[in-house]
């Protein structure tokens, strides 16, 4: 990927040919505390709890239902 702050899609063809960029071997090593304050420090990749899913909504090719604010 040569510009991170480009959003892009891909079919799921495409996808099963974008290499893992994860380092593995260092993941398999941190504590989960580590692995949790890592995603804390990401901004674009945020954990959630419980209560985000209790109330979040659903994308409308979950529900069959226009997704707010759409038609």
């Amino acid at each position: 990927m040569k510009d991170k702050s480009t959003l892009v899609k891909y079919t799921r063809e495409e996808l099963a040919h974008v290499p893992d960029e994860t380092d593995w071997e260092t993941v398999d090593t941190m504590t989960d505390e580590e692995v949790y304050q890592d995603a804390l420090n990401d901004r674009d990749a945020r954990p959630t709890d419980a209560t985000f899913w209790e109330n979040a909504p659903l994308p409308s090719h979950f529900t069959n239902k226009p997704t707010q604010g759409k038609t």
